[in-house]
């Protein structure tokens, strides 16, 4: 139980520190966490809230689809509305067929937005 308190404290606190604030706070949490006999649960957990959002920008590429035309404006409404964006930011991105995605988007998030540009015509790569 304990396990579980400190991983959602840890994950509200580190989202807006640099890397190097958030590699250090992990170190203490898990060596606390092993003081406390608790690290193999709150581990497994860690490793599944890390690996379901983005914690840091990340830039992905965009790729247009051979056998559907693009619909470049249903392209940006999805790349507007899915990173909340501004409009000169979303065709600019289109525009040069990369992505930023940002900090601490969730994988549910990204799906979404996938799934509504390759309406569009386009492949997340």
């Amino acid at each position: 139980m304990l396990g579980g308190k400190m991983l959602k404290l840890s994950i509200e606190l580190l989202q807006d520190c640099s890397e190097d604030e958030q590699a250090q706070a992990f170190i203490w949490l898990f060596s606390r966490a092993r003081d406390l006999g608790v690290l193999h649960q709150w581990e497994a957990k860690a490793r599944f809230a890390v690996s379901s959002t983005y914690t840091t920008g990340t830039s992905k590429f965009l790729k247009e689809k051979q056998d559907k035309p693009q619909n470049k404006i249903r392209a940006l409404k999805a790349i507007r509305n899915g990173l909340d964006i501004f409009l000169k930011e979303a065709k600019d991105q289109l525009d040069a067929l990369q992505l930023t995605i940002p900090r601490g988007f969730t994988i549910e998030a990204f799906d979404a937005l996938e799934k509504e540009l390759g309406e569009a015509g386009y492949i997340i790569q």
